[in-house]
């Protein structure tokens, strides 16, 4: 029984330490989602809906503006590394009164 008991902690050991090495620079990621949120807060803000892109550290912020609906704009903002790879991104829509 004891034996049993110790297969399974060291298996659901070697589990968690599996997921926390495949899980990635989460602190970096979590600065460029940030980044990107703050590039689309500054978007609306400022009422700038063209499609423009912004290297942050290592990595490439590219936003577009793209028609959705009547008076609904997409907003998406990439965040890509310099192999093309995607990290993350951000879509927002955006209510534009005529």
């Amino acid at each position: 029984m004891a034996m049993v008991i110790l297969v399974l902690l060291l298996s659901l050991t070697f589990v968690l330490l599996f997921r926390f090495s495949t899980s990635g620079h989460t602190s970096k990621k979590l600065k460029y989602e940030m980044a990107a949120a703050e590039l689309a807060y500054r978007t609306k803000q400022e009422k700038s809906f063209l499609d423009e892109e912004a290297a942050l550290d290592e990595v490439l912020l590219s936003k577009k503006v793209l028609p959705y609906a009547d008076n609904l704009l997409l907003l998406q903002i990439d965040i890509l590394q310099p192999a093309g790879d995607t990290l993350g991104s951000h879509k927002e829509l955006i209510y534009e009164a005529n």
